[in-house]
């Protein structure tokens, strides 16, 4: 048998004891300091419903709290080991023994150098042996620390893990918004089921926001939408009534949003995460009015007179209309009085195609309104407002003048003829009536001119041959001369001159009228010398 199985058991009994001591009490002491601090932050997290930021600092905090009694408590006993002969010692102060455990301990080490009598050495170890088989090493060694630090970790466990577990709700969301730093909420007498209005959306500029929310449980006569601005960090507050059609839905109106907003819905003890509502721009319309003039009036056509909103065109143009934005168009409309027509996508935005519309062949001014709804669906809050300016496109003017009003039956009289146009003349007609001196009237029409080149100022003499017209004496031509303008295929518009009328006379009339008129003639010279010499002032 082995010499001192018995003081090697016996120590190793002690070496248990101290280490189960010493670690279950830094255990029970670390496990209640961090327990405590759980429910030092379970406290402050439901009573001031911190934040994320704040919580982050609460759980290192905590966790803070427990490193500490690990650094304090647990790592010294943990770094603890205890020798024999230590024990020994122990053992021996334990019994009130002197140091023969000790001194037999070093003796039978048989790797250790030894001095003095073998014998005696031999004499320590078998009494030592002898004596410590009826020896109790745990005699003097208290567990009170143990215990006394079990039942604090009791107490604590009782206070803090059976509520826990009697309320796992509250254990569950107390652990996901410290642990997890998640957005879970306490369990509120009032339940928000649901915020229909705007929910997160995107909304308008400018635009009023109905808040609709949902609840449940114990209600309350009201609530609060708490707004935050995000540029200006400006708050205010929109109140909650219930809706006197569902007493379950409390509803609030803010009148517009300017800008981005971040909102809180309290309703009872209820209340939500922070929520966003971003802010869209109603879009940023520009209108393009391309005008295309008929090809007779293309060479006179400006096209600096062309805008955004409003143009000149002359009559009979056709005139494009196009619509860009900042953002995508979904869809748009142009009203011209009571008749709308459609834009169609083309090019980045929208275009109005003439064919069928107003637009087609303007002849008159017009006012017209352009309504687009963007990717969104929003449209303008006031449609555009444009305006098409016609230039007219007037009937010639067309002037005749003769030399002589008294004409043989067989005469040539020469008509002297100017026609004007704004874009050109096409052709000059004759219209004559003959009054016979038995009251008959004879009328006919013939085309004295006519160009291919559409001249817009042209002057010219007609030569009117009344031979076979078989006139007498007393009879009168009266004349008058059309002018026509150009209009591409379109019929052109007339423009007549003042009549002229031809007596029709004999030779001797005829020397009557000359006469007549150098008497006439005389006279104005008369005047004439008169005036400059001064005579009758």
């Amino acid at each position: 048998m082995r010499k001192l199985s018995a003081v090697h058991s016996g120590l190793r009994r002690v070496r248990r004891f101290r280490s189960t001591v010493r670690l279950g009490s830094a255990w029970s002491v670390t496990l209640t300091a961090a327990l405590w601090a759980l429910a030092a932050a379970f406290g402050l997290d439901y009573w001031i419903r911190m934040g994320r930021l704040e919580r982050a600092i609460l759980l290192a905090g905590v966790v803070g709290a427990a490193a500490w009694a690990v650094a304090r408590y647990l790592l010294p006993a943990l770094r603890v080991r205890e020798s024999e002969v230590g024990l020994a010692l122990l053992v021996e102060r334990q019994q009130g023994l002197h140091s023969d455990v000790v001194a037999a301990l070093q003796f039978a080490e048989g790797g250790r150098a030894q001095y003095g009598s073998g014998a005696l050495r031999e004499a320590v170890v078998d009494c030592t042996d002898e004596a410590s088989r009826g020896l109790s090493f745990l005699e003097g060694f208290r567990r009170e620390q143990l215990s006394r630090r079990m039942g604090m970790l009791a107490v604590t466990a009782l206070v803090v893990v059976l509520p826990s577990a009697v309320f796992p709700a509250y254990t569950r969301a107390f652990l996901n918004r410290l642990f997890l730093l998640g957005t879970a909420h306490y369990p509120t007498q009032t339940v928000i089921k649901d915020i229909e209005s705007p929910g997160g959306e995107l909304v308008p500029y400018g635009r009023p926001v109905v808040f609709r929310v949902r609840a449940g449980g114990n209600l309350p006569p009201g609530g609060l939408v708490e707004l935050r601005a995000a540029a200006s960090d400006l708050m205010t507050t929109v109140e909650l009534a219930p809706d006197a059609n569902d007493p379950n839905v409390f509803v609030g109106r803010l009148d517009r949003i300017l800008d981005d907003l971040s909102y809180v819905v309290r309703l009872g003890d209820a209340y939500t995460d922070p929520r966003d509502l971003k802010l869209i721009p109603l879009p940023l319309v520009e209108l393009a009015l391309n005008v295309t003039p008929p090809a007779y009036a293309a060479a006179r056509f400006r096209a600096d007179a062309q805008g955004g909103r409003q143009t000149v065109a002359p009559e009979g143009s056709t005139v494009g209309l196009m619509v860009t934005a900042d953002k995508k168009l979904a869809g748009g409309t142009v009203t011209v009085e009571k008749q709308t027509y459609p834009l169609a996508p083309a090019g980045g935005g929208l275009r109005l195609d003439p064919a069928g519309t107003v637009f087609q062949k303007v002849v008159e001014p017009m006012r017209f309104r352009v309504q687009v709804v963007d990717e969104h669906g929003l449209s303008l809050d006031r449609p555009i407002s444009g305006t098409v300016q016609v230039t007219e496109d007037r009937p010639p003017r067309i002037a005749a003048a003769a030399v002589s009003r008294y004409v043989l039956p067989t005469a040539t009289p020469r008509i002297k003829l100017r026609a004007v146009d704004d874009y050109g003349v096409s052709r000059v007609l004759l219209h004559q009536t003959i009054h016979h001196a038995d009251a008959n009237q004879t009328q006919s029409s013939a085309t004295v001119a006519q160009w291919d080149d559409h001249p817009a100022n042209r002057e010219m003499w007609h030569e009117l041959a009344l031979t076979p017209l078989q006139l007498s004496k007393g009879d009168r031509v009266t004349v008058s001369l059309e002018a026509i303008d150009y209009r591409g295929g379109d019929e052109g518009r007339p423009g007549r001159s003042d009549p002229i009328s031809f007596v029709v006379t004999d030779r001797e009339g005829l020397l009557e009228a000359m006469r007549k008129l150098d008497d006439q003639m005389v006279e104005k010279l008369d005047e004439i010398i008169q005036a400059q010499l001064g005579i009758g002032d």
